[in-house]
This record gives structure tokens, C-alpha cells and sequence, in this order.
């Protein structure tokens, strides 16, 4: 936990700052009395804690609250308030306690849209802080700095958006998420000069991140940069926001990582674009769309060779069945009614896919198996569990099935209850494997607030119980 405040000697001001929810992770809340210290809570145009910019500022009264994200080392941490005439320092208000095991010292997360946040086929401010890596910090007590964008920069799937019973039928997510973009690149330029800049819609675009997921990229893309024009946008809002539009990334998310000297790398979604575009973006199902084995052999073993050279400790999922995801269902019973492809095609092309995917996990043991400190996490099995043993949670019962709870909308990407499981599967396997006592996230906590928990669904007007 961080604490707290530590007052100056009379007649310097001071300040008082209280945690309103806490985590040495950072992603709370903070409120700072004012009243004492010379400045008037409207007047603060930026504030720091511990060097790293705090953001969502909210005055009230004397009360200023803000939102954080940690530090990047632990002890006293100085508070600054900038205002237009001057910035004021007050040293030692926060201390950042150690995280809960040594291993969560310095955590980089690479990957791609699980990484990341994803939920409903946006990355927003929100997905962000309930995504798993940033849970898993959470859980260890890690600074894990997000590239955070500020709000309604990409527009989630909402219940509004899906059809009327029965088929209640989500949008193409390949149409929704390009259409989304496109709405973003117009968030990016500056309505008085006309310049174009991702940092436009990065919350502090100067933080250097520690989650580096960027949605779309595959294994190779790991280690050699964005190809794809969508890709390549998300990266720069991840970790370039000065970049050019389009513009070569100057780096890539392993090299990134190596930056950091990690302690942990982590990863849940390393293979899933190598795959699930056959799912996602085939006509309905294509597995000629996954990497050929050729392709993706030589790459993993680059980056899973390239992390284990830190000598961090590294923990990457395996990929769960692609046709098990919803928007398999989905796709195929829509295909169907519509008779563009018979379910024997369907299902022999689906049956191909889930081949080459239990294929590539078991490239995946076989080329960590060379590293002592890379260690596979089995999120296909933990799945493939919650299908058959669904949680109770907030007194409702949550699988991975279409409006189960677990995941979004889209299909796809989990829920805030499903990312806090897959966080504390992380948990489990850290703690497994390293003989640390990490504790787990309490899923009734993070459930309290769901939006895609079946009851909330129904809240906002979507008919559950009526969907096929």
C-alpha cells in the first residue's frame, strides 16, 4: 500500500494526500487537501506524484482529487502542483511500498489486444485499467505504467448495438473497429493548427509505459515492428505518440522490454492473432489465414529467446480454441441462416484451426522448455474449465459462452471479471512456480462494476434471456 502524508515544518505550506482506494500499483484514487498549502484546487493545471503525472484532476472546496499510477520505485515519493505562474514541491507526501514479491519489481507486459485491454473491440481509457495485465499489477503490487488515451477516443460495442432477439447479433468486428478508427485519427489533429499527433489523445504522452500489448500484432510483429496500418497506429499511441502518421516504429515491443531490465515479463495473448484472424476474418472460417507453421516456428523462437535473454522471469498463455470463442458460434449459426457455406464446411474448416492451434501451444512448451526462466501459462485449459465449472459471482453464475459475463460483446475479448480471472491465473502460476504469495484479485470486487455481467446486460436493455 502507499501512504500517506508526512507534514512540512510551519510556515512552509503543506499538504495533505489521502488514498481513497490504495494499491502500490497505482490506478487509485487520491485526494489532496489544499487548504494549507498556498494553492487554490482550480488553479493546479498539472500534477505529479513520484515524477509520473497524475491525471482526471477534480477540484472541490479545497479538495483536489486526481488519479495515479504508481511509481516506478518505491520509498518517498515528492508531490508537484503546477500551476500558471509556478510549480510547488512537496517532498516525501507518498511512500510507495516494495510490491508483494521481488519478481513484480520491474513488470513489462507484451502482446496484443488482451494485453492491451480490449473489451467490446475498443481499447478505451476504462478497458485499459481492467485489463489482465494491468489486474496482474494490481495483484503484485507493480508499477505498470499504461499508455492510457483520454476518454471516447475509440467507441466500444454497447448493448445498444447489438441486434434484437433472437439473434441478437453483434457487429461485424472488423467494420466496427475500422469505423472506430477512423473517428480516432480525426481525435488526433490539433483543432487550432491543423497538426497531427497521436500525443493528442495520450493521457501524459511523455510516460514511458510498461504494458507494451498493441492490438492486432502477431509473433513476428513482436520482434520486428507493426506491418499493418492499424497495428502500426496503436503502436505509436502506445509507445511513439511523437511519431509520424504511418511512420516506421523506432522499435520494437521485445526490444522495449529489454529497456526495462525486467524482473517479469508477461504475456496472454502471444500467439492469438497468428490464428484467429481464420476465425475472425475469414469467409466465414479460413485456416489458410493462420501463419504457415514455416513462418511462425523460426519467429517464436526469436521472441521467446529474446525475452528469456533479460533474465526475467516469463510467463506466456497458451492460446485457448479459437472455435470455442462466441463469435465462432455466432458467425457460424449467421452463416447459416443466410446459406453461404454448409456446416460440414464450416465445421471441417474449424476443426483445421483448432489442429494448428493445439499445434502451436505445443511449439510454445517446446521452445520455452529451452529456458529455465520461461514458464507457459494454460489459459486453453483454464477455459476450457470455466465452460464446465462456471464462476458464482456477485451471486450469478459466469462462463465464457455468448453474454455469459466472461466476455465482452465483441466476442472476443473478456469482461472485467473474465480479465481479473485471467490475471489471477497469473497469480497462481507465479506463485506455483516461484514459491512466492502473491494473493489473488477478489472477483466479487471487480464484478461489482461490470458491464457485461449478465444482470448488468440486462440493466442496459439487452434481453439476455431472449438471445439464441
Amino acid at each position: 500500500m502507499l501512504l500517506l502524508f508526512v507534514a512540512c515544518t510551519p510556515p512552509e505550506p503543506t499538504l495533505t494526500a489521502t488514498p481513497s482506494s490504495g494499491s502500490s500499483s497505482g490506478y487509485y484514487a487520491v485526494s489532496f487537501d489544499l487548504a494549507q498549502s498556498g494553492v487554490a484546487p482550480d488553479a493546479v493545471l498539472g500534477l505529479t506524484v513520484g515524477g509520473v503525472d497524475a491525471y482526471d484532476l477534480q477540484a472541490d472546496g479545497d479538495t483536489l482529487t486526481a488519479y495515479v499510477q504508481g511509481a516506478a520505485e518505491p520509498g518517498a515519493a515528492a508531490v508537484e502542483l503546477r500551476t500558471a505562474e509556478d510549480t510547488l514541491v512537496f517532498p516525501d507526501v507518498f511512500t510507495y511500498d516494495r510490491p508483494a514479491d521481488p519478481v513484480f519489481d520491474r513488470m513489462v507486459a507484451v502482446g496484443a489486444s488482451l494485453t492491451m485491454g480490449v473489451e467490446s473491440a475498443a481499447i478505451t481509457d476504462r478497458s485499459a485499467l481492467v485489463g489482465p495485465m494491468a489486474a496482474l499489477a494490481r495483484a503484485g503490487g507493480a508499477y505498470f505504467a499504461l499508455p492510457l488515451l483520454i476518454p471516447d477516443v475509440f467507441a466500444p460495442m454497447t448493448p445498444a448495438d447489438v441486434g434484437p432477439p433472437p439473434g441478437c447479433d453483434s457487429p461485424d468486428m472488423s467494420s466496427f473497429t475500422a469505423d472506430s478508427a477512423t473517428d480516432a485519427i480525426a481525435r488526433m489533429v490539433d483543432p487550432e493548427t491543423g497538426a497531427f499527433g497521436y500525443e493528442f489523445v495520450r493521457v501524459s504522452p511523455d510516460l514511458v509505459p510498461r504494458d507494451l500489448g498493441v492490438a492486432g500484432m502477431d509473433v513476428h510483429e513482436q520482434v520486428d515492428g507493426p506491418e499493418n496500418l492499424a497495428a502500426n497506429l496503436l503502436a505509436h499511441l502506445v509507445y511513439d505518440p511523437y511519431g509520424e502518421l504511418g511512420a516506421a516504429l523506432p522499435a520494437s515491443p521485445v526490444q522495449l522490454a529489454t529497456e526495462v531490465s525486467p524482473t517479469l515479463i508477461a504475456s496472454p495473448d502471444l500467439l492469438g492473432n497468428d490464428v484467429l484472424d481464420a476465425i475472425t476474418d475469414g469467409e466465414p472460417f479460413d485456416a489458410s489465414l493462420v501463419t504457415p507453421r514455416e513462418d511462425f516456428k523460426p519467429k517464436l523462437e526469436e521472441v521467446v529467446g529474446g525475452l528469456a535473454a533479460t533474465g526475467a522471469e516469463v510467463f506466456l498463455a497458451n492460446l485457448p480454441s479459437p472455435r470455442g470463442l462466441p463469435v465462432a458460434a455466432d458467425r457460424r449459426r449467421q452463416t447459416l441462416a443466410a446459406g453461404t457455406a454448409t456446416a460440414e464446411d464450416m465445421d471441417a474448416q474449424l476443426a483445421e484451426i483448432d489442429t494448428i492451434t493445439a499445434d502451436y501451444n505445443q511449439l510454445l512448451v517446446d521452445t520455452a522448455a529451452a529456458y529455465p526462466n520461461v514458464h507457459v501459462v494454460d489459459l486453453a485449459a483454464e477455459v476450457e474449465r470455466l465452460r464446465a465449472e462456471p464462476l458464482v459471482v456477485q451471486g450469478e453464475t459466469l462462463d465464457p459462452d455468448r453474454f455469459g459475463g466472461l466476455i465482452s460483446l465483441d466476442g472476443v475479448h473478456f469482461s472485467d471479471t473474465g480479465y481479473a480471472s485471467v490475471a489471477n491465473l497469473f497469480v497462481r502460476a507465479i506463485n506455483d512456480t516461484l514459491g512466492a504469495a502473491v494473493p489473488e484479485l477478489d472477483l466479487d470486487a471487480v464484478a461489482a462494476t461490470d458491464p457485461y455481467l449478465p444482470s448488468a446486460l440486462r440493466a442496459a436493455g439487452l434481453d439476455v434471456d431472449a438471445c439464441e
